[in-house]
């Protein structure tokens, strides 16, 4: 059976509009809840649908305590309630719909209310993007959540987004499916476009572009599909030898390259960072500054 657990923050704090913070969690949570069917970060609150068994909630509050010691954040977080066990597959269906829709509902937070995202696609803390496959490495992989939802359908991760999105919050008659951007001869999108393609389809910070290891791997893979083939170009851009990146543009999988060209077809899902997100709800709350989202840090 799964179950639906909760954390909030205390009022007034929001440690998970950070990227840093968020990212540490998102990974930790990964860990520990490996068969999730539903994971979203909110600015000062988690949703997570997970098995229920004996112990998970005191390994969710200890993840939490741990993030807290990490970044020195204090005494950050709220005792974290017993899970509400889902019994039924509507129950199962209708928990992660409400999970996947939260930061397209009013978000509150002292005294304003305000609306994060107009589409849950938007937002980077979210295994709905693991579904439809705008994810490297996802989470909740698409035939996993179909199997536990018990979903008959020949697509089931576009009847599955369009199931999410068919909400008031969002659009009554659903939001429309990504569209992967196609592969080009000759080059239009920008390499700093590129990257930030591959940033959102990896949830990693824009420094591992540069580094060694499978980002850097996949912003070649990606320059490559979309025309940028003088590897000079492109190593000036991901901070490589020009040899180096010869070699990377043969050896990136399609399973890394499709999320990514997913991700740079779709605006949606060009977020990789909650920080065009949290200047904005600081110049609507008409008040600057990180310390609104954490104690002193």
């Amino acid at each position: 059976m799964y179950a639906h657990y909760v954390a909030r923050a205390r009022r007034g704090l929001a440690p998970l509009f950070i990227d840093e913070t968020a990212r540490w969690l998102w990974e930790r949570l990964r860990a520990e809840f490996p068969e999730a069917l539903a994971a979203l970060l909110m600015p000062d609150h988690i949703h997570l649908i997970a098995k229920l068994s004996r112990g998970r909630r005191r390994t969710l509050a200890a993840i939490l305590g741990a993030l807290a010691r990490y970044f020195d954040l204090g005494q950050v977080w709220e005792r974290v309630p017993e899970p509400q066990p889902l019994p039924s597959i509507d129950k199962l269906r209708r928990s992660v719909r409400y999970d996947l829709l939260n930061p397209c509902r009013p978000w509150k937070f002292g005294g304003n209310s305000i609306r994060l995202v107009r589409d849950p696609l938007s937002w980077p803390w979210s295994t709905l993007r693991d579904v439809i496959g705008a994810a490297v490495d996802p989470w909740t992989p698409c035939e996993r959540l179909e199997a536990a939802l018990d979903w008959r359908s020949p697509d089931f991760a576009r009847s599955f987004q369009a199931y999410v999105s068919s909400d008031p919050t969002v659009h009554v008659k659903g939001t429309a499916f990504p569209v992967a951007a196609s592969s080009r001869a000759v080059p239009i999108e920008p390499l700093a476009r590129i990257g930030h393609a591959v940033i959102s389809a990896t949830r990693q910070p824009t420094d591992a572009l540069k580094r060694s290891g499978p980002t850097r791997t996949l912003f070649v893979g990606l320059a490559y599909h979309q025309g940028w083939s003088r590897p000079e170009l492109v190593a000036g851009a991901c901070g490589a030898h020009r040899n180096t990146v010869t070699r990377l543009a043969h050896s990136c999988s399609e399973s890394m390259l499709s999320p990514a060209a997913l991700c740079l077809g779709d605006a949606r899902l060009m977020i990789s960072s909650l920080d065009p997100i949290r200047h904005a709800v600081e110049r609507e709350m008409g008040r600057q500054g990180a310390y609104l989202f954490a104690p002193a840090w």
